[in-house]
């Protein structure tokens, strides 16, 4: 875990905070969990969507549980 964690650093990007599961991936006996699966961004987008969560959803048929990146604080500009 070390090694991956200087490689987010070298590459300059980080993991979006995360909302709701602490896993993403449950082996079918429910003894395994893991977080395999992760969104990454770029300080730069980072600092530009403040906010942004990812949440972990429920999982159907396959041991990966989907991740969907929501932006919270969106300026759409004025209103027509």
């Amino acid at each position: 875990m070390r090694e991956f964690t200087a490689w987010l650093k070298e590459l300059e990007v980080e993991d979006v905070p995360c909302v709701g599961r602490d896993f993403t991936r449950y082996r079918p006996n429910g003894v395994a969990k893991n977080r395999l699966d992760r969104i990454l961004v770029s300080h730069a987008w980072f600092a530009k969507w403040q906010g942004s969560a990812q949440y972990i959803m429920d999982r159907n048929f396959s041991d990966h549980c989907p991740v969907l990146l929501k932006i919270n604080n969106v300026d759409w500009g004025p209103k027509s």
